[in-house]
């Protein structure tokens, strides 16, 4: 609970940022799986909720910024997109039996693929957390030979993290 109250702040502090809400809304989904595999439901889906507005206000503040990239720096805007897959990566609640939920995020999932199309998710120079929850979505919208390519290029850069990564991928599939 202390990191949701930080990313409250950080939120609160930084409002035309899309990080803090995405990050906001990344352990929010924490919540919701650890609120459900406790049996409370009712909480559960509180913490998605909350969680579910934080993302859609980053999701909306990127799409601004696409329009206008003169509102963010570049930078900015790369470590964005990463906390909001980060998010989306952390929404997956079929496990809990909250299938509804895990409907509801497909919508945020296609505007995050619209707003990622100029990125290259496979670069080595991006964060390999950053790849690895890109590829766990690309396989979730089905776009397996995508993901796989990203899978593949984590591998060749770290081989120790070939047998996770692949497990993330053989999961979703």
């Amino acid at each position: 609970l202390n990191s949701f109250n930080d990313y409250r702040e950080a939120k609160n502090l930084r409002a035309s940022e899309p990080s803090p809400h995405a990050k906001m809304s990344a352990r929010c989904f924490v919540m919701v799986k650890d609120m459900a595999k406790a049996g409370n439901k009712d909480k559960a889906i509180r913490w998605f909720n909350y969680g579910y507005q934080s993302l859609v206000t980053a999701e909306t503040i990127l799409e601004n910024v696409d329009k206008d990239s003169t509102l963010v720096s570049p930078g900015v805007l790369n470590d964005s997109l990463k906390h909001v897959m980060s998010a989306l990566a952390e929404a997956d609640f079929r496990d809990v039996g909250m299938v509804k939920e895990s409907e509801m995020m497909t919508g945020l999932l296609s505007k995050a693929f619209h707003m990622t199309r100029t990125v290259d998710f496979s670069r080595q120079d991006l964060d390999i957390d950053a790849q690895t929850d890109y590829a766990i979505l690309l396989t979730r919208g089905r776009h397996y030979e995508q993901a796989e390519k990203i899978f593949r290029g984590i591998i060749k850069q770290d081989s120790k993290i070939g047998g996770p990564a692949f497990n993330n991928f053989a999961v979703e599939l």
